[in-house]
């Protein structure tokens, strides 16, 4: 057996190579040979992730060090290529939604554990999600939103270039000042969602996010209704609002309070989602920023392995 870790060292402001040397250290100690892969520039994980499925033999297993926008390159790589190889994830990202998910009391040394001793690795629930227009697929592990969440995720990548934003403990004044940055620009969309048998047609979509667990984004906790590993869908509107109610859904989110009534938040019966959108506006799935031209999305519940 070989492990073969993906890594973004850059992950969590640096926290990735923290991470990786434990991982290291780790596995040293189970006397279990590595090869360390680091990612050098957006996307690379994916590029990674498929030059690594014809490297792996069967015994083989592969960890990712990184936050969920790493693990999603590398489940929506091995996916698009009919590749389902399990993986594991040790977190050192911003939010860690997935983690948080799943596997929320387990240590660095139990996740290795499990990666090394566990036979079959569990199906969990993820959203496949495919672009009509452009034919794209992707796999996402937490959430998938457009508008205005989009823009801040956007808005906050871009501080990252500078050098004093890339500390750990400049993740939240950094996504602060991106939602500061972002406010000059409250821009509503049109969209339409077919679930359950019914169309619903909003003109005035501030920002949308559709949730396979109970995190939003960042490790805040939105729909504690939601089951993790439920096979179910659920639906986050917000409809335009002043910036000063911007700023008060905000607060609540990152003090990690119900910051929705339960009519902006719906749980849909049916694993099946379509969103219809007319207009060029900003997406993000599991942190990962796309911009999308008008097409439609079909959003559908499937699953993928993992050592959890």
């Amino acid at each position: 057996m070989k492990v073969h870790i993906i890594v973004n060292e850059r992950a969590g402001g640096g926290r990735g190579r923290k991470v990786l040397r434990e991982a290291h250290q780790i596995l040293t100690s189970f006397q279990i040979g590595f090869i360390t892969y680091s990612t050098e520039y957006p996307d690379h994980a994916g590029v990674i992730a498929r030059q690594l499925i014809s490297r792996l033999h069967p015994e083989d297993r592969v960890l990712v060090v990184g936050g969920d926008g790493t693990l999603y390159q590398i489940v929506t790589t091995f996916y698009k290529e009919k590749a389902l190889i399990p993986v594991a994830l040790l977190p050192a990202g911003n939010g860690n939604d997935f983690h948080e998910a799943f596997q929320p009391d387990k240590t660095s040394r139990e996740i290795i554990e499990t990666l090394l001793f566990t036979h079959q690795p569990t199906q969990l629930p993820v959203m496949r999600c495919y672009n009509q227009e452009t034919g794209n697929l992707y796999v996402a592990m937490n959430n998938i939103g457009f508008g205005f969440n989009a823009q801040v995720n956007a808005k906050a990548y871009e501080l990252k270039k500078s050098a004093i934003w890339n500390y750990p403990v400049m993740n939240r004044l950094r996504y602060l000042v991106a939602l500061g940055l972002s406010l000059s620009k409250l821009e509503t969309m049109e969209v339409e969602f077919v679930y359950d048998g019914q169309k619903k047609y909003y003109n005035d979509m501030l920002m949308t996010s559709i949730m396979n667990t109970p995190y939003f984004g960042g490790g805040v906790p939105l729909n504690i209704d939601l089951q993790s590993n439920e096979r179910q869908l659920s639906l986050l509107l917000v409809r335009k609002l002043s910036p000063l109610q911007l700023i008060g859904f905000t607060k609540k989110l990152f003090s990690k309070k119900q910051a929705v009534d339960r009519d902006s938040l719906l749980k849909l019966q049916d694993p099946y989602l379509e969103v219809n959108i007319p207009q060029d506006v900003l997406c993000e799935m599991d942190g990962e920023n796309l911009f999308v031209t008008p097409t439609t999305f079909h959003i559908r519940i499937t699953q993928y392995p993992f050592y959890i």
